[in-house]
């Protein structure tokens, strides 16, 4: 894999001071000017210990620690301090390698006194040796998931050798990437290297975290001089943990505690420490099964009480049920499109009982009664079923009146307005997508609205290419297919112990946009990421 070009020698920037004239006219814009640095950039040979760099105008340092990033890192971080108002001394306090190029930038650290406006593109090399390394190596750190640009994330490099670096050693190249996810290794020598990206959350260039994320080339990548060839995406993502971790957790407003995981659970427990609330739970775990609400059959006495979250037979962590705020009193009801079961009433909390006899049939002119039953569902009590007998609706609507679902914590519903038949047909639109690739396999299709959440999913068995979404409310959506090599109906994270990459994930180019009436066809020839 090649992907490298010659970049020009940098030389030492000069300019001459500009005067300013401090009066009260526009904002200043204008970054400081480099006048001088000693050594100057491009140096060889250097045995020195100091830096120092000079400005066209007073300076002051801005976020020093994460702005300076310094390729190879160093063992032992230099002192960075302001001398004079137009000065900035970068002291070295250990060894450099021998005939190594180093680069330091500065990145933002330095601005203007009066405005802030940082100096751009400060950096100064230097080699121990007797050149200027001369190669650079670009490219793209992107979301493995989404897809999305991400900024800020380390993109470290690599001896091919040097496997086990990543976790325990040092980069003997390091950058960030920009706001569009672009990154630039410059004062490269030519040969063979690994590359890597981390999110670095303890800033000690090591993957060493199970919060922190990653992504990885599994073939090492070739320096070479005159290559113009780029590197594939470098996709982070996050490895399962060894073992199951609770990430965060927070007690909802509804009283319900969310749990995030660090992997699939098998089977959740909630276990009371010492006296106390000791209240029986059900469980709420999510279709990737690595998140979940867990309700209390009691909140009496519960507040601030210590719990041990069990996974099987393993306890993951303790954690506190502490609430914040008052619980809404009125339950939270949505009603979802109507299919053969009935309306499914979606509630904001667990329902104990039902009262159908405080629901009724409103007419166009009258209201009248009829045998209407509301059931909560068998598997899901915060799930509630309004039927209506079939032959018998008219096409008015229903009120499901105050007191109809009472829930586990003794709240009940306000009134609502139900369609049983649902809103018109002719309001909604349909989605056909056709692939059109060779890769075979299995395929889970989304499809997303505007916010990029997920309204829609389809998982195309091999051999089957066309998936139709009918009743599609209008609006923007974006489609997204995830090749789903092992079947199971959700997306696989990596995991770089065993040199697997993510499961693919492909974005159809354009916005959707759906309409009352219409029919979207779309035919996306797959062809990769």
């Amino acid at each position: 894999m090649k992907a490298i070009g010659l970049v020009p020698f940098i030389a030492l920037m000069t300019a001459c001071a500009q005067v300013r004239d401090p009066t009260g006219g526009p904002k200043d814009a204008t970054s400081p000017l480099l006048l001088s640095c000693e050594p100057a950039s491009g140096t060889t040979g250097f045995t020195g210990t100091r830096i120092m760099l000079a400005f066209d105008e007073r300076i002051r340092l801005d976020r020093v620690r994460n702005n300076l990033l310094i390729s190879p890192p160093l063992e032992q971080l230099p002192e960075v301090r302001q001398a004079g108002a137009d000065r900035v001394v970068l002291d070295l306090t250990g060894p450099l390698s021998p005939k190594t190029t180093y680069v330091f930038n500065f990145g933002d650290a330095v601005v203007d006194l009066a405005e802030g406006n940082p100096v751009k593109d400060l950096s100064v090399v230097l080699s121990t040796g007797d050149h200027i390394d001369s190669l650079t190596l670009s490219g793209l750190v992107r979301n493995a998931y989404s897809g999305a640009a991400e900024k800020g994330v380390s993109v470290l490099l690599y001896n091919q050798e040097d496997t086990a670096a990543f976790r325990s050693g040092r980069p003997i190249r390091s950058a960030r990437t920009a706001e569009d996810g672009t990154y630039r290794l410059p004062y490269l020598a030519e040969g063979n290297y690994l590359i890597r990206a981390l999110r670095d959350q303890n800033g000690n260039h090591r993957y060493d975290l199970p919060n922190e994320d990653i992504g990885f080339l599994p073939a090492p990548v070739e320096v070479a001089p005159g290559d113009t060839g780029s590197l594939p995406p470098l996709e982070i993502f996050r490895e399962l943990s060894a073992s199951q971790q609770l990430l965060t957790y927070s007690v909802l407003p509804d009283r319900a505690l969310e749990l995030v995981l660090g992997r699939p659970a098998e089977s959740l427990q909630l276990i009371t420490l010492g006296g106390g609330a000791h209240p029986s739970w059900t469980f709420e775990i999510t279709t990737g099964r690595d998140s979940a609400l867990a309700w209390p059959s009691d909140t009496t006495l519960l507040n601030g009480q210590a719990l041990v979250l069990v996974d099987g037979s393993a306890p993951v962590d303790t954690l506190t049920y502490r609430v914040t705020g008052t619980m809404p009193f009125h339950l939270g009801v949505q009603a979802l499109d109507a299919d053969a079961r009935g309306v499914p009433l979606h509630v904001s909390r667990p329902v104990a009982r039902v009262d159908p006899s405080r629901v009724e049939m409103v007419g166009d002119t009258a209201r009248i009664k009829r045998d209407i039953t509301l059931e909560v569902d068998s598997t899901d009590h915060r799930l509630v079923w309004l039927k209506v007998p079939t032959g018998t609706q008219p096409p008015g609507k229903v009120r499901v009146l105050p007191k109809a679902l009472k829930d586990i914590y003794g709240g009940w519903n306000d009134s609502l307005i139900v369609e049983p038949t649902g809103p018109d047909p002719k309001t909604f639109g349909t989605v056909t997508v056709d692939l059109q690739e060779e890769q075979g396999g299995t395929a889970l299709l989304l499809l997303l609205d505007g916010q990029g959440r997920e309204v829609r999913r389809s998982l195309l068995a091999i051999g089957s290419r066309r998936c139709v979404w009918e009743r599609v409310p209008p609006g923007s959506y974006r489609v997204r297919m995830i090749l789903d090599t092992n079947g199971n109906g959700r997306w696989d994270t990596g995991s770089l112990r065993q040199d697997n990459l993510p499961e693919q994930v492909l974005h159809y180019p354009d916005p959707v946009q759906v309409r009352a009436a219409w029919e979207i066809g779309l035919e996306w020839e797959v062809s990769g990421p």
